[in-house]
């Protein structure tokens, strides 16, 4: 498992995306807000790159982006929005997650209806 440990201000969800994109992972994030940072940093290193943005579109669950590398070869991306009222039956895919102690709160609070009060992580 790809982990990034920083503190806050770090660079971390910038790692993140770069990564996504060169891994094409799809990314999952607590909340629509941060959805749209995310899209937009992915938008700004593919322009960075010089590679060519199919399509970008606002979807049920967040977003996605298709786009084309320098041999004309197709990628996709979808940004997944934790918060989202009904994800169930989403396949996630290879993902990597922004934020992971507040995406797991809520997907616990949106998908079981409860509300987390206390989280433990391992630090592997």
């Amino acid at each position: 498992m790809y982990k990034i440990v920083s503190s806050r201000g770090g660079g971390r969800t910038t790692t993140l995306c770069e990564y996504a994109i060169n891994n094409e992972k799809n990314i999952v994030t607590p909340t629509l807000s941060s959805a749209k940072y995310i899209l937009g940093m992915i938008h700004n290193s593919l322009k960075q790159q010089e590679l060519n943005i199919i399509e970008e579109k606002s979807v049920s669950y967040g977003f996605y982006i298709i786009w084309e590398d320098h041999k004309e070869n197709s990628h996709q991306i979808d940004i997944i929005v934790a918060s989202k009222k009904d994800l169930t039956g989403l396949y996630f895919g290879n993902c990597v997650v922004d934020d992971a102690d507040e995406v797991l709160k809520m997907l616990v609070r949106e998908n079981l209806k409860q509300n987390v009060v206390g989280l433990t992580m391992s630090m592997e």
